[in-house]
């Protein structure tokens, strides 16, 4: 109908009516453009809703879980340097059995969150809006890849069941007790030996690198919380919509 009356007015020579014809052309044109980029805004917007509520509950879940890691480094942390300081001091078989092999048991670093996985296997990261927010995420996703990286490293240096020190310290008190005396003699010559003070020191030096790798992944996570926290709002109860 209004190429119709466009071209009578152009036929009649009505400039008029063909400058308002097309007037409302281009109008209508942009309103249903102005109307689908609406509609996908919102769209976007409710996704972006969805997706936030998912990372809420991604790191509901990682949170206690990074902050046990930590706890648990601290505490191999400080046996490790105990066991350092009574190599240095002279180590007995009366106080090499306080110590555990907890201290050669370094947990495997904290999952990261898989809907923040998915955001870039799809190269969806840019649904969500806040720059402060995505550079949080990138932030503690990219720390815990090469968290996990280095974590097994660390791990295989420690752990290491035929290294001098792992031998001792996985004898109970009950198993020193039981030993001949031609074995706890030739057990107190390794454990005053420098040799196992070099171990033990390098146990440390590794022990100490998981504590900070875990000591910085859980500074990325209470920021990234901070961050949850606003913008998940929404999110009632910690749970996706």
């Amino acid at each position: 109908m209004i190429l119709s009356r466009l071209s009578q007015a152009i036929r009649t020579q009505n400039w008029f009516a063909v400058v308002l014809e097309f007037v409302i052309v281009v109008a209508g044109v942009l309103l249903a453009f102005q109307i689908t980029a609406w509609n996908e805004a919102r769209q976007e917007q409710a996704l972006e809703a969805v997706i936030i509520c998912r990372l809420v509950d991604d790191f509901s879940l990682i949170g206690p879980d990074v902050r046990e890691h930590l706890s648990d480094a601290h505490r191999t942390a400080e046996q490790a340097s105990a066991l350092v300081r009574a190599a240095q001091e002279g180590l007995d078989l009366d106080t090499l059995g306080q110590f555990s092999t907890e201290i050669f048991m370094l947990r495997v670093p904290p999952a990261g969150s898989a809907t923040y996985a998915q955001l870039i296997s799809n190269g969806d990261i840019g649904l969500i809006r806040s720059s402060e927010l995505r550079l949080a995420l990138t932030d503690f996703g990219e720390h815990v890849d090469r968290h996990q990286r280095a974590g097994s490293d660390l791990a295989n240096g420690v752990f290491d069941p035929g290294a001098p020190v792992f031998g001792a310290v996985s004898l109970s008190p009950a198993e020193i007790e039981a030993l001949s005396p031609s074995q706890r003699e030739a057990l107190q010559a390794v454990i005053g030996s420098v040799d196992f003070q070099l171990a033990t020191r390098l146990i440390e030096a590794l022990v100490s690198a998981s504590l900070s790798w875990k000591t910085t992944t859980a500074e990325k996570l209470e920021r990234l919380e901070q961050l949850l926290a606003v913008h998940g709002a929404h999110c009632a109860g910690g749970s996706t919509p």
